[in-house]
């Protein structure tokens, strides 16, 4: 090969390798700052291919996407009531300023993460001692995790960081005071089931002692409904034995004094009487009558 097609491929290898690293491309995830000599020159966020000055600038990327922070510490945090919560939180954060992120953290993510999990303990630490346990962990928990996000943001819009959000995953009492809290939460839950019960046995003679009534009511009414049936029927008999009577009263009479005999005689019976008293008027008949 001749001296001049060698100079010629090395001239072009030259121009490949000087070309391959003035080139750079961002995709439309990323973001880059760069640097001249360690010098920020310039911040790229449109995507697509760049040029860049070979061997004296730099290129350094950024995620433009949001980021979890999910730090393995856990927050030993005083509440307004003076109570002691174990909180695990994690954020939801993104760089929204390379260039500033770039010059507060050279050494990259690693401490970006503990910065920012500094700025949410204090935040956590400055918004929860305002807040009672219950509110922190059930009535406002929502109100008092928006106020630490915007105090996180706040703190972090300097280095280039904007904090979406901050929420609790796990909110602890410490071993000591889990136990009282226990305690105290059985015997509650103990007064409670008291009062339920007597409540309930409150409400039970209530009904008991109305229904007693009721039955009473009722039992009273029937009687009256019975006296009223039994005055009834015994006015129909009366009358039924009076309209008989009147058609037939000699008949009447007749079968009367029959049982009357029948009751009171028999065949060792004696009896003294008059001939002409009442009880023997029909024996008088029938003599007559003969």
């Amino acid at each position: 090969m001749k001296p001049k097609h060698i100079t010629a491929l090395i001239l072009l290898a030259v121009a490949v390798v000087l070309i391959g690293m003035s080139l750079y491309t961002v995709d439309e995830r990323e973001q880059a700052v760069i640097t001249r000599l360690g010098e920020v020159r310039r911040s790229v966020k449109e995507p697509g291919l760049h040029w860049k000055t070979p061997f004296i600038e730099q290129v350094h990327k950024f995620s433009r996407m949001m980021m979890p922070s999910d730090p393995t510490n856990v927050d030993q945090i005083y509440t307004a009531d003076k109570k002691i919560l174990l909180l695990d939180s994690y954020a939801i954060w993104q760089i929204i300023d390379p260039v500033a992120y770039l010059q507060a953290f050279p050494g990259g993510m690693y401490y970006a993460e503990r910065r920012l999990a500094e700025v949410i303990f204090s935040a956590l630490r400055q918004e929860l001692g305002r807040h009672t346990q219950d509110e922190v962990v059930v009535t406002n928990r929502e109100m008092v995790m928006d106020s630490v996000t915007i105090i996180s943001d706040r703190a972090m819009q300097s280095v280039g960081v904007r904090v979406v959000d901050v929420r609790i995953k796990r909110a602890d009492l410490p071993p000591e005071n889990a136990r009282s809290v226990y305690g105290r939460m059985v015997a509650e839950r103990q007064r409670e089931a008291t009062r339920y019960r007597s409540n309930g046995e409150r409400e039970a003679s209530r009904i008991r002692a109305e229904t007693d009534r009721d039955a009473e009511i009722m039992r009273a009414q029937a009687r009256r409904f019975a006296e009223q049936m039994r005055g009834s029927g015994d006015a129909l008999a009366l009358n039924t034995y009076a309209s008989a009577y009147e058609r037939g009263a000699d008949f009447y009479e007749f079968t009367r004094t029959l049982e009357a005999y029948e009751t009171s005689l028999d065949s060792n019976a004696v009896i003294v009487l008059d001939r002409n008293h009442p009880f023997l008027r029909q024996f008088n008949r029938g003599a007559n009558a003969r």
